[in-house]
């Protein structure tokens, strides 16, 4: 009975492990003699969703003038680029893309470089930046809309902020999880051997000081010992 039992689990631990070495040899299987690789297994399921939006857009399943057609989305795709509108509006999206982004990316490494270094200014905006940072982005369109209009300003400032709440929060973190032993070594290093640049300054400073200094001295010495010869 025990005997049967200990067969019975090794059975199942063996059949177990025999399925995932079944799919690595199938996968290689198709690799060495079909010739797919891995990474094409994924193409599939985008062919069969423009096969279903296919078929959808001919059976009329969705009203047109919400799912268009493949064909009558490509024709236009076509015109736009023909006609040049399209690349016109491909300039003005990047503008406010980079713009956006731009104003996001300083405002966000100023206030988590602030927030890291400072406890006392952590202490007093973490809090509220946390709060704000929970609305999602299109829960402040509204009262955008109201304050700034929807111009241009509107989708800049959208954007800026989609871009400035991930990256303050995360060079918040990473600025946090700095080892403690990483600054007390930074901080002993900097107060025993100042900086390159701040040497160099110094000794060109005390150079230049010390050149007139030495060429009073052996002017003066010069005169003395003429003086001496006169005698």
């Amino acid at each position: 009975m025990g005997v049967s039992l200990l067969s019975s689990d090794k059975a199942d631990t063996s059949a177990g492990e025999v399925k995932p070495a079944s799919t690595h040899t199938a996968f290689r299987w198709l690799r060495r003699h079909v010739g797919i690789n891995s990474r094409w297994l994924g193409l599939p399921f985008p062919l069969l969703l423009l096969l279903l939006w296919y078929v959808a857009a001919q059976h009329e399943w969705v009203a047109p003038q919400v799912l268009p057609s493949p064909q009558s989305v490509a024709l236009t795709f076509i015109d736009l680029a023909r006609s040049g509108e399209l690349f016109d509006n491909l300039q003005i999206s990047l503008i406010r893309v980079l713009a956006g982004f731009g104003i996001g990316l300083v405002g966000g490494l100023l206030l988590g470089v602030a927030m890291g270094l400072s406890p006392l200014f952590k202490d007093y905006v973490y809090p509220l930046f946390k709060a704000f940072s929970q609305v999602p982005v299109l829960g402040w369109l509204p009262l955008l809309m109201l304050l700034v209009g929807i111009d241009e300003a509107l989708k800049i400032i959208l954007i800026s902020q989609a871009a400035l709440v991930p990256i303050a929060l995360n060079t918040y973190k990473g600025l946090e999880n700095v080892p403690a032993r990483y600054v007390e070594v930074a901080r002993v290093l900097t107060q025993r051997k100042p900086p390159v640049f701040a040497t160099n300054v110094r000794a060109r400073v005390d150079f230049s000081w010390e050149c007139p200094l030495c060429y009073c001295s052996i002017k003066r010495a010069y005169q003395a010992l003429r003086v001496r010869q006169s005698y």
